[in-house]
């Protein structure tokens, strides 16, 4: 891969995908057809390429975006321009509950005066496609040389919504058996009844922001990632953006009407807007103010897009490596327990044996008879898994991964938690999409919960397949950065002499570079490495214009100090030592739980201040290191100075083999390696 920082194009485009007439409404079991528009419905486009590599973005106000859809789409964007890189096009739903059915097969019984003058799914797709194309080949059109800047903040707005109960529940559902299977979980369960015990789970109120700008440093446009879908308001017969068209009114008022903002949805399969706690002190607050749930929502995200922004302007990119992979993963499904498929056995007779159905009775025997179907055809070995299409993006320092379900939450921290981007936005319901295993993919403690978005009607893919999610979105972040991963190797001189600082002494030498802030009075070291039969010696010498320390003991490493971290086989089970000059005299200190080392080594430091430079030194058997005294025998090492620039504790560090931007100083996948060498 090109991982090289090269200037950034950018390119924004957004079109109105609103129907102009009666539609039926998406995202509920029951048919809803719009009587009016309430706001306008979006697709908007973000495409960013440099010369190695490129993503475009496409955002949709509706609840679920379909394979059909993305196909079509594709091909006529393929078909207007033949070479466009139709593959770095990612099409994602906002997951609204008030957006047009484009899905064909809904059996929902419609009254006369209702199906007068309604548009078809087809028709609803069309509009769509025409919006998402249009778009797509629009941003790719108004690409110019911009910045982009990352920041986070925090909105509450997501909240879990599966309660979790002291008892299971009794057989229920006696009127719609296929509805959901409950065990002691519901979801939008009560919580004012005794046998209430919990939330079940997480909740996630980062919001991670994209902003681009143009080469005035304009501000143009943002991604808003956060975890929630937009179903604040998704009962009603009204067609709307939710939340996100008062988002882009208040952001709009305050930075331009120009301005784009782009909506993500992150892993938020058990999340929303709607708390289940404090729900009647919510009420009293909003009648108090005045103002709608709806507008606090976007309150509160434009307050975090606000904080945001005012910091994250100051680390504007011109350059920034952009890798951007796509592939196809196979997910395990979830196989219907044993028990799952009698019940469902048994239901579908109760509804062959009724006289007549009705449309949502008949959408309920489909569930029971896929179910039944689904686990006999994995019991004879078929249909084992479900491909889906996974895009990760690396943008500088931040990530970006897909996924197509309405993913739970917990799958998406853990995706974020092990990326080695400074931060993930996970984009759920995002590229192919529903019929390659849409709908929900819920967590192993859900499924034992049972209830609504957890059961085998609602998950194509079980949490065996989203464990599986997380490992292959991990292990494709992970080759973005491998470049940066992989290890320098440096060969280590034997020589004879006890110190380095010696011209004649052969040893390794190597620059101290600055990681931290890279105070302009504290800038350069050197650290030397040489070995014999019995001993390895580190010698380094900081310039520092002034020398502070001002602790003892396990706090010595607080202040003018050197550490180094030394592994003789596996990089994260090292020795961790530090060496300063204190009040006390120099001292030093492990703070490992590896065999005692410093008893048998000798260290020392010198202060010049004439010519502003510390040195330190260290001896260490080689034995007690557990190192083979051979040439060839490798190990690992990091050393870091750190630098204490007014005595009120260390300010910045300089190091041998700097990670690249901000990475963790002890990611020990970067620790350089070392061969004792002849």
């Amino acid at each position: 891969m090109n991982a090289v920082k090269e200037q950034i194009q950018i390119g924004w485009a957004s079109r109105d995908v609103t129907p102009r007439g009666k539609v039926v409404i998406a995202g509920q079991f029951y048919p809803r057809v719009s009587d009016q528009v309430k706001d306008p419905l979006s697709a908007t486009a973000l495409a960013i390429s440099n010369s190695s590599d490129a993503f475009i973005f496409v955002s949709c106000d509706v609840s679920t975006n379909y394979v059909p859809v993305i196909d079509e789409a594709r091909t006529r964007i393929r078909s207007k321009e033949p070479d466009f890189p139709i593959e770095k096009v990612i099409i994602n739903a906002t997951h609204t509950h008030t957006g047009p059915s484009i899905r064909d097969g809904k059996n929902y019984k419609l009254s006369k005066s209702e199906l007068e003058g309604l548009q078809t799914a087809a028709e609803n797709r069309e509009l769509l496609i025409n919006g998402i194309v249009g778009a797509v080949l629009e941003s790719w059109e108004n690409r110019k040389p911009g910045k982009v800047a990352w920041g986070f903040g925090c909105a509450v707005v997501g909240h879990n919504r599966r309660v979790v109960y002291l008892n299971d529940f009794e057989e229920e559902h006696q009127g719609s058996p296929g509805k959901v299977i409950e065990k002691n979980a519901r979801l939008y369960g009560n919580t004012d009844v005794p046998d209430f015990s919990h939330i079940e789970g997480y909740e996630d109120h980062y919001v991670n922001f994209l902003f681009t700008y143009d080469e005035n440093e304009k501000l143009t446009g943002s991604v808003i990632n956060l975890a929630s879908p937009s179903q604040e308001t998704e009962r009603g017969n009204m067609l709307s953006a939710d939340f996100w068209h008062e988002v882009r009114v208040l952001l709009r008022e305050k930075y331009g009407d120009d301005l784009f903002v782009l909506p993500q949805c992150a892993a938020g399969g058990d999340q929303v807007s709607r708390p289940l706690l404090n729900r009647r002190a919510e009420e009293r607050m909003r009648q108090l103010r005045g103002v709608d749930s709806r507008q606090i929502i976007a309150e509160k995200i434009v307050a975090a897009f606000d904080d945001s922004f005012s910091w994250a302007s100051e680390d504007m990119r011109s350059k920034a490596v952009l890798l951007h992979t796509v592939r196809e993963i196979n997910l395990s499904r979830r196989m219907p327990t044993e028990e799952e498929y009698h019940k469902n056995l048994k239901w579908i007779k109760e509804y062959e044996a009724m006289p007549k159905l009705g449309a949502t009775q008949q959408r309920f025997l489909r569930r029971c008879q896929l179910a039944v179907e689904r686990y006999e055809k994995m019991k004879q070995g078929h249909d084992l898994f479900l491909p889906m299409e996974l895009h990760v993006i690396r943008l500088g320092d931040i990530a970006f991964a897909t996924n197509s379900f309405e993913l739970f939450l917990d799958f998406g921290v853990r995706i974020q938690e092990q990326s080695p981007a400074i931060q993930t936005f996970i984009l759920q319901l995002a590229g192919k999409g529903y019929e390659r295993g849409g709908s929900y993919l819920a967590t192993k403690r859900a499924e034992a919960g049972g209830g609504y978005g957890a059961t085998v009607y609602c998950n194509q893919v079980g949490s065996k397949g989203g464990r599986e999610l997380v490992e292959a979105s991990v292990n494709e972040l992970n080759k973005l950065w491998e470049w940066e991963l992989r290890r320098e190797t440096y060969s280590i001189p034997f020589s004879t002499e006890e110190s380095a600082l010696s011209g004649n002494t052969p040893r390794l030498i190597m620059e101290m570079k600055p990681q931290g802030h890279n105070n302009k009075n504290y800038n350069h070291g050197t650290a030397r490495l040489h070995w014999n039969d019995n001993n390895l010696y580190l010698n380094v010498e900081i310039f520092d214009p002034q020398h502070f320390n001002n602790n003892t003991g396990a706090a010595i490493w607080d202040g003018d100090a050197l550490q180094f971290v030394l592994a003789p086989s596996e990089p994260d089970d090292y020795f961790n030592i530090v060496l300063a000059s204190t009040p006390d005299g120099v001292q030093a200190r492990q703070y490992d739980k590896k065999a005692r080392i410093l008893e048998y080594s000798k260290y020392a430091i010198t202060r010049n201040d004439a010519k502003q430079l510390t040195c330190y030194e260290i001896i260490m058997p080689l034995k007690k290191l557990d190192i083979i005294s051979t040439p060839g025998t490798r190990f690992y090492l990091k050393v870091v100075a750190f630098n204490d620039v007014n005595g009120m504790g260390y300010n910045d560090w300089i190091e041998i083999s700097p990670l690249p931007g901000n990475s963790d100083l002890w990611d020990s996948r970067l620790f350089p390696e070392f061969v004792l060498a002849n």
